[in-house]
């Protein structure tokens, strides 16, 4: 639970650790495409360092040598997104849908407030319909 911050004008983007989850903007996408890039095809050095139980400095020796050793790009028309926390109730939803799936191998669709709030009743009818089709099948 991080978010990105700058401290003045020309200062380097840094993370700041929150006490809760907060909603996935353009901040957390970059993020979680740079990570991908860092680490892609790096699996199998991650596992062997992990599992040797070097730690986080062996970890950074392997995975990161060649990323780290690079000077940072300029940073040029950063504008800081203000960190929205999620509701817990809905990020608690969420992990009980992702369990239900697992154990089920099902497919499922959390709708949150403002959606629903904002379909018409034909709308939650078309969707009452799929969820009756889905469970005919099965």
């Amino acid at each position: 639970h991080y978010d990105v911050v700058r401290r003045g004008s020309d200062g380097p983007l840094t993370l700041e650790r929150q006490s809760n989850i907060g909603k996935c903007k353009s901040e957390c996408l970059a993020i979680q495409r740079a990570c991908a890039s860092i680490l892609k095809n790096k699996e199998e050095t991650m596992v062997s360092v992990l599992m040797s139980g070097k730690g986080k400095s062996e970890l950074k020796k392997k995975v990161c040598k060649k990323v780290c050793s690079k000077k940072p790009a300029p940073i040029k028309d950063w504008v800081d997104e203000p960190f929205w926390m999620r509701d817990p109730k809905e990020v608690e939803a969420e992990d009980r849908v992702e369990k239900m799936q697992a154990e089920t191998g099902q497919k499922f669709k959390m709708w949150s407030r403002d959606e629903i709030s904002s379909m018409s009743q034909a709308d939650i009818e078309l969707e009452a319909a799929k969820d009756a089709l889905g469970a005919q099948r099965r």
